[in-house]
């Protein structure tokens, strides 16, 4: 399967706008959320975002429980939530065809580097 970049950025809006402190997350959150992408890549990029950290979950057969973004996962968020950084992110991206989500924070951060005059 394919690691979808859209989809791990709406996967983590959502997880901070619906999660809170002591709550967790469902199957239904997303798909409720998330319209244009299937359950399938949804649960992929969490099952991923979770094995590097980003986030803390468990998946079982019927489903998965979203417990919450850590820093890393915060972090990541903040370099892709705003629109413009973003929309160039991906117009860079689309050159080489398919980056890592660590280039892929670093491209972004690189580029609100340079829209705010830090570089």
């Amino acid at each position: 399967m394919e690691l979808k970049h859209e989809c791990v950025r709406e996967v983590l809006l959502v997880i901070e706008k619906e999660h809170t402190l002591h709550g967790t997350l469902e199957n239904a959150v997303f798909e409720n959320n998330i319209s244009e992408f299937s359950n399938e890549d949804i649960e992929y990029c969490l099952r991923l975002l979770n094995n590097a950290k980003y986030l803390t979950a468990e998946f079982t057969m019927d489903g998965y429980i979203v417990y919450g973004m850590t820093f890393e996962g915060h972090s990541l968020l903040d370099s892709i939530r705003n629109n413009t950084v973003w929309e160039e992110t991906q117009d860079r991206v689309k050159r080489f065809g398919s980056i890592s989500i660590p280039v892929l924070q670093q491209l972004a951060s690189s580029i609100s580097k340079k829209l705010l005059g830090l570089e």
